[in-house]
C-alpha cells in the first residue's frame, strides 16, 4: 500500500510501498505530474466543494454554516459575478471558504454545475502551485 509524506517545506516527498520500490523524490513537481495536489491545496479544494454546496443547496445546508452572498445597493459591472461576504471573525468555515471562493476567477465562481466547478477549481489550484 502506498502512502505519501510531505515535509514542511514542500520539497521532499516520499512514496512508500515495498522496500524495493521505496524512494525519495526531491522534486515536488513529480507529485503534480501524477495529478495529486499538495495538502494545502487539497484543503482549499475541500473548502471550495463545501462552499459550492452551501451556495447551491442552501435549503439542506446547516443553518450555522450559512454562507452569505454579497449584495450591492447599485448594480456594478461585476454584479453578474458571485462574491461572498467575508465575516469579521477569523478561522471559521465561513471566513476561510469565502476568502477561497472570492479568490477564484469569475468563470469558476459563476459555474452552476458541481462537476465542472470541481474540475475547474482543481485546475486553478494546480496552476497556483505550479506558478509558485
Amino acid at each position: 500500500e502506498s502512502t505519501l509524506a510531505f515535509s514542511n517545506d514542500k520539497t521532499k516527498v516520499m512514496i512508500l510501498s515495498t522496500p524495493q520500490m521505496s524512494r525519495v523524490h526531491h522534486n515536488f513537481r513529480d507529485v503534480l505530474k501524477i495529478g495529486w495536489l499538495p495538502i494545502n491545496e487539497r484543503r482549499d479544494l475541500k473548502l471550495l466543494k463545501s462552499c459550492f454546496k452551501a451556495l447551491h443547496n442552501a435549503e439542506t445546508w446547516p443553518g450555522y454554516l450559512k454562507i452569505i452572498k454579497q449584495e450591492f445597493p447599485k448594480e456594478p459591472r461585476s454584479s453578474n459575478s458571485i462574491r461572498l461576504v467575508v465575516p469579521t471573525e477569523n478561522g471559521t468555515f465561513q471566513d476561510n471558504s469565502s476568502k477561497q471562493f472570492n479568490n477564484l476567477p469569475e468563470t469558476i465562481r459563476n459555474c452552476k454545475d458541481y462537476k465542472t466547478f470541481l474540475r475547474l477549481s482543481r485546475i486553478f489550484l494546480r496552476s497556483r502551485v505550479q506558478s509558485d
